[in-house]
């Protein structure tokens, strides 16, 4: 219903099954573009994206955020060594 009364433009959703692609579908009938924020399953190699086919086809653009998450984690632990380490030197 926001898209339908302008309120919003895009709808990002953070969802894995298919029962979301009608919510997609609904978006773009509006008018608006969906996004999707998509996650590896962990400790699989291939790191296969954890989504439904249904789903993936019916929004605008997917995004895997796995590798941002893991390298926010990366950079968060490279900054508290940083600062751990100019504490150790004050």
């Amino acid at each position: 219903e926001a898209v339908l009364t302008g309120r919003i433009d895009v709808a990002v959703l953070v969802a894995t099954d298919g029962d979301f692609a009608p919510v997609a579908d609904k978006v773009r009938k509006a008018g608006g573009h969906t996004v999707l924020l998509g996650f590896h399953l962990p400790n699989r190699h291939p790191r296969p994206l954890l989504l439904s086919p249904q789903l993936t086809d019916a929004v605008d653009l997917l995004l895997p955020v796995s590798e941002w998450l893991e390298a926010a984690g990366t950079a968060r632990e490279q900054c508290k060594h940083l600062f751990h380490a100019r504490n150790q030197a004050a």
